[in-house]
């Protein structure tokens, strides 16, 4: 991929085709001018020179007009950049014979004629040369064809008069040429420079665009291999995840609860990395959309500091975060991920000291610092870290710092929301992070529901039908819930589902499907085939390794609960649990 800028280019073709395109558009409007000041030439001279030499001066005049008028009639339409330069010659020798016939014209008729006619003629030709310097300064190639065979006749027949005003004319008229020659030369420099830029430019623009297409695709082709590569790295963590689970409640052995707590602990880990990775991709897909809602902060506060303070324990560090009663009005979850990263950012780059959370109260604003007395950041580095997977002072990618998309996270959340985020840092000593929220009303606060119940051993016993081209997670899943009491089918395909459950008279109470399935169908369309097949609609579950923004955009959209691989299973017997609520 070359991202190198091609700023040195011969645009001179390029430059000729404008300079003839803008000649071209006032043609026929010049070409007029000219007929009605030769009639008006001709008219004022009729009687006053031979009629025999207006007839054939006026004659030839009109041949060159109207060969003018054919050739921009015939070739204007076909000019391009390639025949520009042909054309141009066109253009030089008709200006060039139109100038001459002018010239040549009046030089034959000015000695013989009264003074007054003189003067007329002199007015003629400098109006002619006047409208010409104007029209023809962009395409100086034409300018020196027609002045130069308008004027000198002129000039040298006047040198040639015995009256010393004439010769003082003509030489006037010589030296004003010369000077003509120099203005002329510098303006229309000025022009072909500015030309020039205009193109230069516009190819700067176009190589830009183009690089910005690359810089896009290659950022398109690193998503989805992340996706890809997440997707197929979920399938056997999940496995691993309800194996796992099922192992540890049918252990008795306190002996083997440590090395089970173990296995427990390093899948969590690798679930909240790909976690991570989930929240990026939900958030490019824009399927995370913000609710807003009068709540206290006290919820939020309370759970981070009940998360996080065994954790800054065991580091030795002394972990503020404060008790308030103020009320935000903003999304509380999309909240308190921000705050979650923060402090958790803090508590691993911090070797001693403190990590602490401040909030308080700003002319309608809640500001949030969290600040630590950790390593700091550079003050070119600042920009950086919200960058995905940038991690500084951390070259040997331990991954007990995490993958590098915290801040990135928070960065995408906070403008979400619409807060913004700024840092100051001093280092060796300290980082602070700092945002605001709108102040909430008190009056305004709901008691929503909490998202999550807390964790029973009750049963729920329902009939469950899982769909998932893995079979390892297809047994996985089926022994889990089996041993919650539920009657379970599980199936590798969804006509080997059909082909089974068109015999059942009886829907299922809930159906598990994976989203991608064999033969490039979905879980969603597997969910609807058996809603057809029973006419009725059965709660449903999606579950996903896939972390791809058009995926998650196709499964937000279907309206179903839809979870992601690897899968809690304390999240799954929620679900069940609120099913069997429903039921009752």
């Amino acid at each position: 991929m070359n991202h190198q800028l091609v700023l040195q280019k011969d645009y001179s073709q390029d430059i000729l085709f404008k300079q003839i395109q803008t000649l071209n558009k006032s043609a026929y409007f010049i070409l007029i001018t000219y007929a009605v000041t030769a009639a008006a030439f001709v008219f004022v001279m009729w009687g006053e020179v031979s009629y025999k030499i207006l007839i054939i001066w006026s004659s030839l005049f009109a041949t060159i007009l109207l060969l003018r008028a054919f050739i921009h009639y015939k070739f204007n339409p076909k000019l391009t950049p390639e025949n520009s330069r042909l054309y141009g010659y066109y253009i030089v020798c008709t200006l060039g014979i139109t100038g001459l016939t002018w010239g040549l014209g009046v030089m034959l008729m000015f000695p013989g004629l009264d003074q007054a006619y003189q003067f007329f003629i002199i007015f003629i030709i400098a109006g002619i040369g006047s409208s010409a310097f104007s029209s023809n300064i962009i395409f100086l190639q034409g300018l020196y064809a027609f002045f130069p065979a308008l004027i000198f006749p002129l000039a040298i027949r006047m040198l040639l008069m015995d009256e010393r005003l004439y010769v003082i004319m003509g030489a006037v008229i010589m030296v004003f040429m010369v000077s003509l020659y120099y203005f002329s030369k510098n303006l229309n420099g000025a022009l072909v420079e500015t030309l020039a830029l205009r193109f230069e430019n516009s190819d700067l623009v176009e190589q830009l665009k183009i690089q910005k297409s690359e810089a896009e695709s290659a950022n398109l082709a690193k998503s989805k291999f992340l996706a890809a590569a997440s997707h197929d790295l979920r399938q056997p963590l999940h496995a691993l995840m309800l194996n796992v689970t099922l192992l540890d409640e049918r252990n008795n052995s306190d002996e083997n609860r440590p090395v089970i707590q173990n296995i427990f602990n390093s899948v969590s880990s690798l679930e909240g990395l790909f976690n991570s990775l989930l929240d990026v991709s939900r958030l490019d897909a824009g399927v995370v959309v913000p609710d807003p809602v009068h709540f206290k902060l006290a919820t939020i506060l309370k759970k981070l500091n009940t998360d996080y303070k065994l954790v800054a324990d065991e580091k030795g560090l002394v972990l503020t975060i404060p008790e308030t009663d103020l009320v935000a009005l903003t999304d509380p979850v999309l909240l308190e991920r921000i705050l979650r990263n923060l402090v958790l950012n803090g508590i691993r780059y911090t070797n001693k000291g403190t990590v602490k959370l401040a909030v308080k109260e700003n002319n309608g604003k809640i500001d949030f610092i969290v600040s630590d007395s950790g390593i700091g950041i550079e003050k070119e580095d600042i920009d950086s870290i919200f960058e995905e997977f940038v991690q500084l002072n951390n070259p040997e990618r331990d991954r007990s710092k995490g993958l590098g998309l915290g801040l990135s996270i928070v960065k995408r959340l906070s403008d979400l929301l619409g807060c913004g985020i700024y840092v100051q840092s001093c280092v060796g000593q300290s980082t602070a992070f700092c945002f605001s929220v709108p102040s909430g009303d008190a009056d305004l606060v709901s008691q929503q529901a909490a998202d999550q119940c807390e964790f029973t051993p009750i049963p729920v016993d329902h009939f469950v039908v899982i769909i998932d081209d893995e079979k390892s997670i297809r047994e996985g899943l089926q022994r889990l819930l089996e041993s919650w009491c539920c009657t379970v089918l599980a199936f590798g395909s969804e006509e080997e589902a059909l082909e089974v459950l068109k015999e059942y008279e009886y829907p299922p109470d809930v159906l598990l499907v994976d989203y991608r399935l064999r033969k490039n169908r979905t879980g969603i369309e597997a969910i609807t085939a058996i809603n057809d097949l029973f006419d009725q609609l059965i709660p449903a579950l999606i579950i996903t390794g896939d972390t791809s923004s058009e995926r998650l955009k196709e499964a937000e959209s279907s309206g179903y609960r839809l979870l992601h691989k690897p899968l809690h299973p304390s999240k799954l017997r929620i679900f069940l649990q609120n099913l069997t609520r429903i039921k009752q």
